[in-house]
């Protein structure tokens, strides 16, 4: 006579097996904000590799201000593994103010669904906003002079006479 098979299932019912990497999710954001600036702007993923971290920073950048570089964000996480980790929004600390500008929180994200949830939040927050339109407004302004300083340099009182 042989044993009764126990079926107890304790593993949770949400388990999904598409699951991305916080890697792949950042790099889905680079040709978006390509398309949403016009090409004005891009957002680049950089990738730090340590022996105990794998560190993602999400950057944006400005060719016409000479590929002028700005982190907006970090995701750390052990090598083996790409949950739990460790984000951060750094940009609200690079806007200039007085008092100084609060410390970015840092916080642990345990699954795809919270971690896209939470770059969302970032990519919408004022900070991040306020950096890309600034960023755009400089651009154009270099884009601006650019065209000006190209086009004919003949004194305006002269075509009159």
């Amino acid at each position: 006579m042989s044993a009764p098979v126990l079926e107890l299932d304790f593993w949770s019912d949400d388990i999904k097996v598409g699951v991305l990497t916080p890697l792949m999710i950042l790099r889905a954001q680079e040709p978006s904000l390509r398309k949403k600036t016009k090409g004005i702007l891009q957002a680049k993923v950089e990738t730090v590799v340590t022996e105990t971290r794998t560190i993602h920073n999400l950057n944006l950048i400005a060719p016409a201000l000479g590929n002028y570089k700005e982190k907006i964000l970090s995701v750390a996480h052990k090598p083996d593994f790409a949950y739990p980790c460790e984000v951060n929004s750094v940009t609200q600390q690079s806007i200039p103010s007085k008092p100084p500008p609060a410390p970015s929180v840092t916080k642990m994200i345990y699954s795809q669904t919270d971690f896209v949830n939470w770059l969302k939040e970032i990519l919408q927050s004022p900070f991040v906003r306020s950096a890309i339109d600034s960023l755009l407004a400089k651009s154009n302004e270099m884009g601006a002079e650019s065209a000006t300083n190209g086009a004919s340099t003949q004194p305006a009182d002269s075509a009159h006479g």
